[in-house]
């Protein structure tokens, strides 16, 4: 290093090394006067992978990890028997809930592992005069006792899983499944409620423009209108004009 009167100093260049395959060159640093390199980023997003770059082999490599599958299946032992590293991340082995019933429906449940639960709509024979009922052994139909001895019949479970229908059962078809708007009701002034076949809708009233007298202006004005939440009346927006008035 040279120093020179006018207070210049001469820092020698320093050339160098060529990066290696896992080093991006950053260039010299002018304090330090070292060489700096940057790590190139191997990650490849997957959980269950060993990532790291190799200069040898001359890139990233991805070790699969079937531990890290393994102890996260092993944290949910009620619903995984195992699990393995694949492509896009670990892949579980489900445990099998099925009990052989073929009316009850089978599920997992993390807390507490293979679920049943008894569905008598499994079960439906669509016979007006027969009710399904499910037990542990399956499937088990049982007939209307029409007799007027006195005994009590069995009644009909008719239920659609609709929630605004009005479910009821004809002695001479069967079920009958009605739907009804008032079960559908929001308590809001400005909605239209109707029952339909998935359940309740709600749909919020529209109020196209009108004419109206306007007093200050002395004539029909056409103006936007809103459903007044107090009344569901469409009422005139005396601040708004509008051009849409047929």
């Amino acid at each position: 290093m040279k120093t020179y009167e006018s207070g210049c100093v001469a820092i020698p260049k320093v050339n160098c090394p060529e990066p290696n395959q896992c080093q991006i060159p950053l260039g010299c640093n002018r304090e330090s006067g070292v060489c700096e390199y940057d790590e190139i980023d191997c990650n490849d997003g997957n959980e269950c992978t060993y990532d790291y770059c190799d200069p040898i082999v001359g890139g990233c490599v991805h070790f699969s990890n079937d531990t890290i599958c393994s102890i996260q299946a092993s944290q949910l032992a009620n619903c995984f028997i195992g699990g393995v590293c694949g492509d896009f991340g670990c892949e579980y082995e489900e445990s099998d809930c099925d009990d052989g019933n073929p009316c009850t429906d089978d599920y997992c449940d993390i807390e507490k592992g293979c679920v049943s639960d008894l569905n008598d709509w499994n079960c439906d024979s669509l016979n007006a005069c027969s009710q399904g009922i499910c037990t542990e052994n399956g499937c088990v139909q049982q007939e209307v006792d029409c007799d007027d001895d006195g005994s009590l019949p069995v009644p009909i479970h008719c239920y659609d899983n609709n929630p605004c229908s009005e479910n009821t059962c004809n002695p001479s078809t069967g079920c009958q499944f009605t739907l009804n708007n008032s079960n559908c009701d929001d308590g809001k002034k400005c909605t239209i409620d109707q029952c339909v076949p998935n359940g309740c809708t709600h749909t919020n009233i529209t109020c196209p423009p009108k004419r109206v007298v306007d007093i200050i202006l002395i004539g029909l004005i056409c103006r936007n209108h809103y459903c007044d939440q107090s009344t569901g009346n469409c009422v005139p927006d005396m601040s708004s004009v509008s051009l849409l008035c047929i």
